[in-house]
């Protein structure tokens, strides 16, 4: 299956569109007023709830998942990623490039178009999966693939095969280090905790998600609501300001995922 066919047809086929706020975009902080593009963006639900009080542009190649970001008051812009941006110099302050740098070719076309369309004062958010976690470095030696599969349901390995994978560019923390610097950017915050804690699988991310599916009698997400209880203890035990500091420390081997905020140099 191509990635583009397996978008459309999750997007398509999809009975609820889903609204999960990533408020790691601003810093856990409601802003206003702002300019803020999302590339490779799918529906942008993770930015619905910033797109009241803010400019919200969300741009990918899929129709189904813009014509669902049109519906939320974001502007949805239909766009192969991999050719220059639409976009005049400086006209951003916040650029979301969430796991979509690992899907291109030349993904430091889309860095450089991205520092050039993004005002000086503002910054680029980035989330890429890192294959090369403690846990993918057992799945290896175990002689398992590279293919993503995760304890919260990223299971590409219903989808996808080694020779038609949409991930074909893989960063180490080291070399996602030198993809920023030889472009102009530096790191000003990264979001760090253990495995996929850090943002594909953060309770407390999906915690109001869950909370309303409960509210309709989804046994799933009841069940999600009894499992954030254990992690609300798990987490007073052993805070996530400690776990922050120790997994920074070696993201690379620690962290299933990088999840930073960068700026221009």
């Amino acid at each position: 299956m191509t990635q583009n066919k397996f978008f459309d047809q999750h997007y398509e086929k999809r009975g609820e569109t889903v609204s999960i706020p990533d408020w790691k975009v601003t810093d856990y902080q409601m802003v206003s007023g702002k300019k803020i593009l999302s590339i490779g963006s799918g529906p942008a639900g993770d930015l619905w709830h910033l797109a009241d009080k803010n400019d919200v542009t969300a741009l990918d190649s899929s129709l189904a998942a813009m014509k669902i970001a049109g519906e939320h008051k974001v502007k949805g812009k239909i766009h192969d990623v991999q050719q220059p941006l639409p976009f005049k110099n400086k006209t951003f302050d916040i650029i979301v490039l969430k796991d979509i740098l690992e899907h291109l070719i030349e993904p430091e076309k889309l860095i450089l178009e991205s520092k050039r369309i993004l005002k000086d004062d503002g910054y680029i958010v980035i989330s890429i999966p890192n294959h090369f976690s403690f846990w993918f470095r057992l799945r290896y030696l175990l002689g398992k693939g590279i293919i993503w599969k995760s304890i919260g349901g990223f299971d590409h390995t219903l989808y996808f095969e080694e020779w038609n994978y949409m991930h074909i560019r893989f960063f180490t923390w080291k070399g996602f280090n030198r993809f920023i610097n030889c472009y102009g950017l530096r790191f000003s915050k990264g979001y760090w905790d253990f495995d996929t804690l850090a943002h594909y699988n953060d309770p407390d991310m999906y915690y109001s998600y869950m909370v309303k599916k409960a509210d309709k009698g989804d046994l799933i997400a009841l069940r999600f609501i009894k499992l954030h209880m254990i992690y609300k203890l798990f987490s007073l035990i052993f805070p996530k300001k400690i776990r922050q500091a120790i997994v920074s420390l070696n993201p690379g081997l620690l962290c299933s995922g990088f999840y930073v905020h960068v700026r221009k140099k």
